[in-house]
């Protein structure tokens, strides 16, 4: 899938997951269920190499030759399921 910047998009991902302090044995298995470890993502696509894609929540105003990002967010390639593209650029 092609994208370009700035394009709003939607990340289905899979993570890593990890409980803190004591648990009886009992409840392991509820506590490892796999819908944990399935995370959506949405933000404006960046850029995407063959490592990684990278996501930002907010950008400065439209217009602007050159912008500022907040909440840089990469998301390594092989734990994407889908990507969705929610709103196309103008």
């Amino acid at each position: 899938m092609k994208m370009k910047r700035w394009q709003i998009i939607e990340i289905h991902w899979i993570d890593s997951m990890a409980t803190k302090g004591w648990h009886f044995e009992d409840d392991v298995d509820d506590l490892t269920l796999t819908k944990f470890l399935l995370h959506s993502t949405v933000g404006y696509f960046f850029k995407k190499d063959k490592h990684q894609i990278v996501v930002v929540q907010s950008k400065s105003a439209d217009g602007e030759e050159k912008c500022n990002v907040g909440e840089i967010f990469c998301i390594p390639v092989r734990s994407i399921k889908i990507i969705k593209i929610i709103k196309g650029i103008k």
